[in-house]
């Protein structure tokens, strides 16, 4: 209705959404969301990596919590106007349970993977998901496994700077110790960029007639180039030897030279 009034809250990706997606979905075992890089479980069975864990931030009886499980499957949903939403189906762990299903102490937080939960309602976005890693837990049984949330790719927790607490390190004549340093203006002196404006030129030329050579001329003049390499071999420690004997020659009358039966009496 919206639409055909054109009215500007009827947006092309509403009305996309209105219509309903495609029939046909797509299945993909891998993706790359949020900056993480996502694994179904039947894909990395047999692999040595893991990256199907996950955990999405959710309400459970009004309280915030973690939603943990891992990637079933991966679909994209196609609609009209060339838009496209991926969703994760997921098994999830139970965390309502917080001493059958989840633990939680000062340093770690662990899942039962014995327990599942929402097996009605395994969907979420891929947008909503961050990674997470499983790890064996060594004081529980063997259903037990620690999480390990993992960082984004190319993305490092560095802590900002405001502007009033570097001018109270200025102050204080230290730039402080709890910050990472930073550089506000950058330095075009320091950028050093090689620039070749010279003419390109192919290898292979179409304009001549090929020159033929044969191979024992390559191999007679690879024999030539070795035996004048070793010419050049220079012996440092014959030299030096010489040239310590002549030393010791020439100053024996007023030193002695020094031997290791000398230095063992």
């Amino acid at each position: 209705m919206l639409h055909s009034q054109n009215s500007p809250e009827a947006t092309n990706q509403l009305y996309s959404l209105a219509c309903g997606p495609d029939s046909r979905v797509r299945w993909y075992s891998a993706c790359i969301v949020n900056g993480f890089r996502f694994h179904t479980k039947a894909r990395e069975t047999h692999r040595g990596t893991q990256n199907s864990g996950l955990v999405v931030k959710g309400e459970h009886q009004s309280e915030e919590v973690d939603f943990y499980g891992v990637l079933i499957d991966i679909i994209a949903l196609s609609y009209c106007g060339g838009n496209q939403f991926f969703i994760f189906k997921c098994d999830w762990w139970d965390i309502g349970n917080k001493k059958a299903g989840i633990r939680k102490d000062d340093h770690f937080t662990s899942v039962n993977k014995s327990r599942k939960w929402y097996k009605n309602d395994p969907f979420v976005l891929a947008s909503q998901a961050e990674q997470v890693f499983y790890i064996n837990e060594t004081k529980l049984s063997n259903t037990w496994q620690v999480v390990q949330k993992a960082q984004p790719r190319n993305s490092y927790n560095v802590p900002e700077v405001e502007e009033e607490d570097i001018e109270v390190d200025k102050v204080k004549g230290s730039m402080g110790t709890d910050y990472a340093y930073q550089l506000n203006e950058s330095n075009e002196n320091d950028m050093i960029v090689e620039y070749n404006d010279r003419e390109l030129y192919p290898l292979h030329r179409d304009d001549v007639i090929p020159e033929y050579v044969n191979a024992t001329v390559i191999e007679k003049s690879k024999e030539v180039q070795d035996s004048g390499d070793n010419a050049f071999i220079c012996d440092d420690e014959t030299d030096e030897d010489d040239i310590f004997l002549d030393y010791c020659t020439d100053e024996e009358g007023s030193m002695g030279c020094v031997n290791d039966s000398d230095i063992d009496e």
